[in-house]
């Protein structure tokens, strides 16, 4: 677990729609997954995804939904959360595309 003043830790629950509810965007730098049920959780709910090529589980399209990112490539990575962090239009038009193709 991260202990620094700027990373928030929860505890287990059952449901975090309130999370996603206040997110902008959804970061998922994942190394290896079989099928990321918070890929389709956070589509769901609107929201553009940064992920790896394994993170975004076949699901998100690049430059559609949200960016895929080579997950060792740092420089990469903070570029995309700049690019989201800093753009509004795209957030929604990346948001609303990810809602319309988890729901197709």
């Amino acid at each position: 677990m991260l202990k620094r003043s700027d990373v928030v830790n929860f505890d287990y629950a059952l449901d975090y729609s309130w999370a996603y509810r206040q997110a902008d965007f959804f970061a998922f730098p994942s190394l290896e997954e079989g099928s990321p049920l918070v890929i389709y959780e956070a589509m769901g709910h609107g929201l553009p995804i940064l992920a790896s090529p394994m993170g975004g589980g076949g699901v998100v399209r690049d430059g559609l939904d949200g960016i895929i990112l080579p997950p060792y490539d740092t420089d990469a990575w903070v570029e995309g959360l700049r690019k989201l962090s800093n753009s509004p239009d795209l957030r929604a038009k990346m948001g609303a595309a990810a809602r319309r193709e988890l729901w197709s």
